[in-house]
């Protein structure tokens, strides 16, 4: 993980119908991933987690929009 240069940051919010798409083509040796979720209702998460374990989860306890949720991982 010392050689990522480069961090993604993805918002959500109940995306269980595209979150495993966006996340299996991405490097995870190569890039750190940040999902933030936006107090999905849905199984978005729990997708994620149980597929991609070294993804970096954050999650608002309400939905506070697109740009404050980048903010949060940044």
């Amino acid at each position: 993980m010392a050689n990522q240069e480069l961090s993604i940051i993805i918002t959500t919010y109940n995306s269980q119908e595209v979150i495993l798409k966006t996340l299996q083509n991405i490097n995870f040796d190569k890039y750190q991933v940040i999902i933030v979720d936006n107090n999905s209702q849905d199984d978005s998460i729990l997708l994620a987690t149980n597929n991609f374990p070294k993804i970096n989860i954050i999650k608002s306890n309400g939905n506070i929009g697109y740009g404050r949720a980048n903010n949060l991982a940044l």
